[in-house]
């Protein structure tokens, strides 16, 4: 299995689980889980799991509660889900810990119980994840369940931050940039920022995109505020796709390039930005970076004029 030879490795795990081999009744389950080497079959992992956990493997023990808490192979059963999840979490089984804190959050299976909840998810983060870690910085910081407590969100955000975990990364580096509940830090902020930002954060690479575009925490660099506007731009965020296309549009950080400028101003009109929709409106109707046509220049100033935009409104009255 560690060498992807899982034709060899089905070839050896079956025999050993046609003889009641606990741990290999484990794996071959998840072979007709994931549907390696075999057809996916979930009915069937489930009854595997279901043979392995009640001969105590703990790994199926856990992938049967999850097959009782997401319905595959077998009803949803939120009371079993609970039962078994909470039976590999008491045995230290890592992976167990912030489901079974989910499920005393919701109540699925079990009475809520809120300090159950941050029970559990403590000791996730003890055992390494980041993410509850997040989940559980930002109910203190919030006050979600909990009474708000800054020092506490601090203390999780760092945690999940030193995890690897990209938003506690980011809200980290807010909070250094702010000196909210932390000194004040514009280098901690912005390593953070770039570590976020580096897994793909769009939150992350819009916020680099205005560092650099204003300039104040670091020189101004219109290339390298546009390269992030850009990164953040193609994962979709309208008002990054807005300051890209600015960028081509102007020649400031990347080079001057109509068609480029009217790419991104559509992606962001499309998402109904209205500067967007204004803007590409007037391309429209000057044939700037694209062919020109009133009817698409009417429909877009329209639309943008619909949200209150006046220079949108003027240039209709105009065109008439």
């Amino acid at each position: 299995m560690e060498n992807g030879d899982y034709a060899a490795a089905f070839a050896i795990i079956e025999p050993l689980a046609d003889g009641g081999d606990p741990d290999a009744i484990s794996y071959l389950a998840s072979f007709y889980d994931e549907g390696i080497v075999v057809d996916k079959d979930h009915a069937k992992a489930f009854n595997l799991y279901k043979q392995a956990a009640e001969l105590g493997n703990v790994r199926a023990q856990f992938n049967l509660g999850l097959s009782y808490y997401a319905g595959l192979g077998t009803d949803i059963n939120y009371e079993l889900a609970f039962k078994w999840l909470l039976k590999t979490a008491e045995q230290g089984f890592v992976p167990a810990y912030d489901v079974v804190g989910t499920m005393y959050s919701k109540g699925l299976g079990v009475e809520k119980n809120i300090q159950e909840k941050i029970k559990w998810y403590q000791l996730a983060v003890e055992g390494g994840s980041g993410e509850v870690g997040y989940v559980l910085a930002s109910m203190y910081y919030y006050g979600t369940d909990v009474p708000k407590d800054l020092p506490l969100a601090v203390t999780y955000f760092s945690k999940a931050a030193n995890l690897n975990n990209p938003d506690a990364q980011y809200s980290m580096a807010l909070l250094y940039a702010k000196g909210e509940g932390v000194e004040l830090n514009n280098q901690e902020s912005m390593r953070l920022l770039n570590l976020a930002a580096e897994q793909q954060l769009v939150e992350a690479q819009y916020y680099l995109g205005e560092v650099y575009r204003v300039g104040q925490v670091v020189k101004k660099d219109p290339t390298v505020s546009c390269d992030w506007f850009q990164l953040a731009a193609e994962q979709g965020h309208a008002e990054a796709q807005v300051k890209v296309a600015y960028c081509f549009f102007l020649g400031a950080g990347k080079t001057l390039n109509y068609e480029e400028a009217a790419h991104y101003f559509l992606l962001a009109a499309e998402q109904g930005h209205s500067t967007a929709q204004y803007l590409l409106g007037i391309m429209y109707g000057s044939g700037l970076g694209l062919p020109i046509d009133y009817v698409e220049a009417k429909k877009w100033l329209s639309l943008s004029a619909a949200k209150g935009n006046t220079k949108a409104k003027e240039k209709l009255a105009s065109m008439k």
